[in-house]
């Protein structure tokens, strides 16, 4: 990815953590803004990675986010 944009400081799959399989997005931070615009042009081509295609998308949300209680367990 970094020949056809730019540089990444950081890219992250999200995990399943029951099964500790991939849940089929993940996030990438690049260097600056305008290798992000590059990311999201391929958006509109066929982009790949081990065969597998690839959607470009901007990370946002909606509206703001309510935590999720987890379960608590002390010993």
């Amino acid at each position: 990815m970094e020949e056809q944009i730019g540089p990444v400081v950081s890219a992250l799959v999200k995990m399943d953590p029951h099964t500790n399989e991939s849940r089929g997005f993940g996030f990438v931070t690049f260097v600056n803004k305008t290798d992000f615009e590059k990311a999201l042009s391929l958006a509109n081509q066929e982009f790949c990675i081990d065969e597998r295609k690839i959607l470009i998308n901007n990370a946002n949300r909606d509206k703001p986010h309510v935590a999720t209680p987890g379960v608590c367990k002390l010993n």
